[in-house]
Parts: C-alpha cells; sequence; structure tokens
C-alpha cells in the first residue's frame, strides 16, 4: 500500500516553492530543475560507480567544483556536418 512519507513532503513544498520562482525566472530555475532531476534520477537507478563517480560534483555547494546535470539536452551548440 503507499503511503505518504516525508520524503514526499519535502519533494512537494520543494516543487511547489520552484513552480513560485519559475513564474519570474527560468534561467536560473531550468539549470537548478535540471542537476536535481539528473541527480534524483542517478541516486534511484544509477549503477552504483556512477554514483559514486558525479554524486558529489551533482550536489556540492562549491561553484569551482560543481557539475550541472542534462544541460546538453537543452543548450546544444551548432553541429557542422
Amino acid at each position: 500500500m503507499w503511503r505518504w512519507s516525508a520524503w514526499h513532503t519535502a519533494n512537494s513544498a520543494r516543487y511547489a516553492l520552484t513552480y513560485l520562482v519559475v513564474q519570474a525566472e527560468f534561467g536560473l530555475c531550468c539549470p537548478v530543475s535540471m542537476t536535481d532531476s539528473l541527480t534524483c534520477t542517478l541516486k534511484k537507478f544509477g549503477k552504483p560507480e556512477l554514483v559514486e563517480r558525479f554524486i558529489d560534483q551533482l550536489t556540492t555547494q562549491d561553484f569551482d567544483q560543481l557539475t550541472q546535470g542534462a544541460m546538453f539536452m537543452t543548450e546544444q551548440g551548432p553541429t557542422l556536418t
């Protein structure tokens, strides 16, 4: 049986606040949201060696060490053919 948990409450609050912020400024929320989504997906479905390799870079608060996740999906440069 499915039950509501503290994890659901925290995520619901986070996504509700993100929704409000996005109404005013999407430029900041896009990379934050994509990195958060990648981090959650990696933690849930990633192979342990991938999690170990990338999780610290995705969750650090040190901007010199930070890696943004999934930006390749929307921020591609021109392709030369």
